[in-house]
């Protein structure tokens, strides 16, 4: 049961007014007939009596056909008067005794409604036709316009704004228990009861209500259903003084395609959700897998030389006792490190790496990381010294560690390793380059995901396969790019096809 609260004040009866375009139509009226008395007093002498009566039956015909029924009937009131008036002899006298003058008053008005009310009809059906055509044309733009929202806010908004331009005021409600209002064009607008009640009746119902419906149609608001075949979606909600036929058409319109695009967003939604859940239990079973095969190596090596150290450790010679401990280190060292890479892709990921950007020179950038590699013997620096980029100089020292090790991890022995720099287009840029086995087409559009080995470079050397994600990521972070090459375009026929892997930043 809607209860629907009335005021308990006496309505008025509104006092009809004639409207203002009726006036000025009714003055044309006039103003035709005194053009075209005047036209004839001009060429009284010329223009025979009689004629003056097709001229005036010509006004009566422009008058309907510009303005309707009404302003022909008061044309052809006066222009009878006004010939009978200063034409037809006794002149200055309205005489309407002959049957002549009967016949021209008669044919005068029967003109006057027939051609009234054909041009009326016609320009009604103008206007209709000219009202589906401006109703196709923002169905199209409805169309390209909710096409575009991304987001159910986006799409509410985009709706209420459309049918406002119709309508004058909008609004979209929706709710699964509660409807309450998602979006209000223009802002500021309230619903009262009564169309609050219309709006339940219409959620629940599925059918429009409120005012110009059999519906609560005391309501001051229109509403429509918003809905489609899979269930509803929402209400939109119209406040107008009028709405002729087509308009409607179209308002409905609209409703049912915003209900589709909202089916649409909501469908969208839920596939980037199952998506996400999806890459979620993929990392997660990855990083297991990747646990299990990455940690069991150095834990079996800690583990046989732990038991080895136990159980013999006074018959052992103290370069042997020496060999296992530095063997455990470097497991130790190991795990350490994919440990922290963990921790740097889990920080990546949760946005908690902000960086200071400050402007670094590329060659101090490329010593550093140098510094920090055992197996840094075979590499090159070319960069020129006033080479800088705008970073972060402790990611981008990470990030050249991680591509140098990469480097050096899949390049023969005794291969060399290259570090290029430099700056162009605003742009600075650092290339490591190396003489290594290279990376199957194949492999290249995933080189930089998380946890992806290369199945060729998996044959060559272990790893954990996130240098280059982190990589990658810190990159992004610091408004830079990455991108690798194999072979390199340098390459000899002859040799390794290796590969250069190229990170832009940023110039200061």
């Amino acid at each position: 049961l809607h209860v629907v609260p009335l005021s308990i004040a006496p309505r008025v009866k509104p006092r009809r007014t004639m409207p203002r375009f009726a006036r000025w139509e009714l003055v044309g009226s006039v103003a035709s007939v005194v053009v075209v008395t005047a036209v004839g007093q001009a060429l009284i002498n010329t223009v025979p009596a009689e004629a003056m009566g097709m001229i005036y039956l010509a006004a009566v015909v422009v008058s309907a056909g510009s303005w309707g029924l009404l302003p022909a009937v008061v044309t052809a009131t006066l222009g009878f008067l006004a010939w009978d008036f200063f034409f037809i002899p006794p002149l200055y006298e309205i005489t309407i005794g002959s049957s002549r003058d009967l016949i021209a008053l008669a044919v005068f008005a029967l003109v006057a409604v027939l051609v009234g009310g054909l041009a009326g009809r016609v320009r009604d059906e103008t206007r209709a036709a000219q009202a589906r055509i401006e109703g196709l044309r923002r169905i199209g733009a409805f169309s390209r316009k909710l096409g575009e929202a991304a987001t159910e806010a986006d799409l509410v908004r985009e709706v209420a704004r459309q049918a406002a331009g119709i309508a004058g005021h909008a609004a979209v409600l929706a709710g699964e228990d509660t409807l309450s209002i998602r979006a209000m064009e223009p802002a500021g607008l309230t619903l009262d009861e009564g169309a609050m009640a219309a709006a339940r009746w219409t959620w629940t119902s599925g059918e429009p209500a409120g005012r110009g419906t059999s519906t609560l149609p005391s309501a001051t608001w229109r509403l429509l259903p918003m809905r489609t075949v899979r269930g509803r979606r929402g209400v939109l909600a119209l406040q107008a003084d009028q709405l002729n036929p087509p308009q409607l058409q179209t308002l409905e319109a609209l409703a049912d395609m915003a209900a589709g695009a909202w089916e649409r967003v909501e469908f969208a939604a839920q596939a980037v959700r199952a998506t996400a859940l999806e890459e979620t239990q993929r990392l997660r079973t990855t990083l297991l897998a990747s646990l299990g095969h990455d940690l069991r190596t150095p834990l079996a090596g800690i583990r046989g030389a732990a038991d080895t150290l136990h159980a013999s450790w006074a018959v052992l010679t103290p370069e042997v006792r020496d060999d296992l401990l530095d063997s455990v280190i470097q497991q130790v060292s190991r795990m350490t490190r994919y440990l922290a890479d963990i921790a740097d892709l889990t920080r990546l990921e949760s946005g908690e790496i902000r960086p200071r950007l400050t402007p670094v020179r590329l060659v101090e950038a490329a010593e550093a990381a140098l510094a920090r590699l055992p197996d840094s013997l075979h590499i090159g620096i070319n960069v020129p010294p006033e080479a800088a980029a705008l970073a972060d100089a402790a990611l981008l020292e990470q990030v050249l560690v991680n591509l140098l090790e990469n480097a050096i991890k899949f390049s023969p022995p005794g291969g060399r390793v290259w570090v290029r720099g430099g700056s162009d287009a605003g742009m600075a840029w650092l290339a490591v380059a190396d003489e290594g086995i290279g990376i199957a087409p194949d492999d290249m559009p995933r080189i930089f995901d998380t946890f992806y080995r290369a199945s060729r470079s998996d044959r060559a050397a272990s790893g954990t396969g996130l240098g280059l994600a982190i990589a990658r990521g810190l990159l992004a972070a610091m408004g830079g790019r990455i991108e690798a090459q194999s072979p390199r375009p340098d390459a000899p026929r002859d040799g390794s096809p290796g590969t250069i892997v190229t990170l832009r930043l940023p110039s200061p």
